[in-house]
């Protein structure tokens, strides 16, 4: 197992004090942190390597970062792009007649006004609800019905905020 600088800052941090059970003081010792991990804790890594790259129901598609827009097929998307596309994902048409719920990018980077919100593409076909809340932005959860999708947002000071978005149906 090995654990890259930039993992740290990108929250990894946050992750390696939850497995360590308080605010630990951690170095960037990426091998310790994984040893450590991988012996301590081989029920949660084995439950997170079983998960599924998406998970596909009815009009959605819930995925970590995205999906490859330019294959016909999307479901031919590799595993490091479901996990880390970014840019060509957020820009390309979005053709396949789902709505791609995704994290991953903070929504600053896409919303106009660079505020934490959730992210709708202008089509609708695409949402994304990464907050930066790791960086002191907001938590993001979605109700989703059949005619409409609740936001549901945390603050970091835990201001609750609950609001409707509409995306393509």
């Amino acid at each position: 197992m090995s654990v890259s600088i930039s993992y740290y800052s990108n929250g990894g941090n946050k992750t390696i004090n939850s497995f360590y059970g308080g605010n630990y003081a951690y170095r960037y010792c990426p091998s310790r942190h994984a040893e450590y991990i991988k012996n301590n804790f081989p029920y949660d890594i084995e439950f997170l390597r079983s998960l599924p790259d998406y998970f596909e129901s009815g009009d959605y598609v819930f995925v970590h970062a995205g999906i490859n827009l330019a294959y016909l097929d999307w479901r031919k998307t590799s595993s490091w792009e479901y996990r880390s596309i970014r840019s060509p994902f957020h820009k390309m048409k979005n053709e396949t007649g789902k709505i791609i719920i995704f994290g991953h990018h903070p929504t600053r980077y896409l919303n106009n006004d660079k505020q934490d919100d959730v992210w709708l593409s202008s089509c609708g076909t695409k949402i994304g609800i990464d907050g930066a809340a790791v960086f002191g932005g907001k938590l993001h959860g979605l109700e989703i019905g059949r005619d409409e999708i609740i936001v549901n947002s945390i603050d970091k000071v835990g201001n609750v905020e609950k609001k409707p978005i509409r995306s393509r149906q």
